[in-house]
């Protein structure tokens, strides 16, 4: 029960880090849709950001976690390995819990009618 609402909490932070950065970027979308952009690659210029802060926090916290788990479980009687496919799934995991929840703001930036942005300049 606690991982859900973990879950769900980390949802609504990024839904609202999503919803700022396409708020910031609502000019430069509309620039880009007039120019001829495609909204595959809006999605996919919007959803860069943050897979690579996704990306560069899944390098620090493997070596942390991996580090901090086998010490605790010398503790125990009964040890088991932590192989390197429960970190891969884990961070496939959460890579697609972000794209799901940025995506909205993506696409909905990205189908957007720039004539709209940009008649308020």
């Amino acid at each position: 029960m606690y991982s859900l609402i973990s879950l769900f909490l980390t949802c609504c932070g990024l839904f609202g880090m999503a919803l700022y950065a396409t708020e910031q970027r609502t000019k430069e979308i509309g620039v880009r849709k007039v120019n001829g952009a495609t909204s595959p690659q809006i999605m996919l210029l919007l959803n860069r950001q943050f897979i690579a802060w996704i990306g560069i926090a899944f390098i620090i916290a493997i070596p942390v976690t991996w580090l901090l788990l086998n010490r605790w479980l010398e503790n125990f009687a009964y040890h088991t390995d932590m192989s390197i496919g429960i970190y891969l799934a884990s961070g496939l995991f959460v890579v697609l819990i972000t794209l799901l929840t940025v995506s909205w703001h993506s696409y909905k930036a990205a189908s957007g009618n720039p004539v709209k942005v940009l008649r308020n300049e």
